[in-house]
């Protein structure tokens, strides 16, 4: 038993010993290695999924009521922004209840080509010139209002899916024709109003409530 306890005092006073000896190097390398773990750049592959921010970035225009179109990174809680109310099928003025900002990360955008008529859905715009077209940087989680009433994320937007966009004072049905990876944005935005939708670009959009 007193071998036992001798071995075990041995090894523990080894194992003491050698602890002393790799903790400071251990401690070297788990600072380098954080160091560049917080350092080191983002590439565009390694960029926040954004699950969080479902955005624009803040190039956008967001139409008013009154016809104008201005930043989105201009508009603020309390403003009115034009709107859709799916229980009447008309335009009309909604409040910003609130605003959502995200930075400090790098975030993944598309940009999405939407036109109209339908003929054109899933063509290139060289192929249809006379489609009159809209282009929306957005988050790929950003969801799009569809005819359907359901909402979609523009990563999963089919060129079947009949969009909305506004026509004079009211909307008409439009397709997505191209979606291509469209970088990162710093800061990105996007807006909680009454009708839970709002015109970007002219094409409606779910305000992500």
């Amino acid at each position: 038993m007193t071998s036992c306890v001798d071995l075990g005092t041995q090894q523990t006073t080894y194992s003491r010993h050698a602890a002393m000896n790799i903790t400071p190097r251990f401690a070297a390398f788990l600072f380098a290695f954080i160091t560049l773990l917080f350092t080191a750049p983002l590439s565009g592959s390694e960029a926040l999924a954004c699950e969080a921010a479902v955005c624009f970035p803040a190039s956008v225009r967001v139409m008013l009521p009154d016809g104008r179109q201005v930043h989105i990174s201009k508009i603020r809680p309390g403003d009115e922004v034009l709107g859709y109310d799916a229980a009447t099928g008309q335009v009309r003025a909604t409040r910003v209840r609130r605003l959502d900002i995200h930075s400090d990360h790098d975030y993944n955008l598309v940009q999405l080509t939407i036109g109209t008529p339908a003929v054109y859905a899933g063509l290139s715009v060289a192929a249809a010139p006379t489609a009159r077209v809209a282009k929306v940087l957005v988050t790929p989680n950003h969801p799009f209002v569809t005819a359907g009433r359901q909402a979609l994320r523009a990563d999963k937007l089919a060129s079947f899916d009949d969009l909305f966009r506004i026509s004079g004072q009211g909307v008409e049905t439009t397709h997505l024709v191209d979606r291509q990876p469209a970088g990162t944005a710093w800061e990105v935005y996007n807006l909680r109003t009454d009708t839970g939708n709002y015109f970007v670009n002219g094409v409606l959009v779910s305000s992500n409530q």
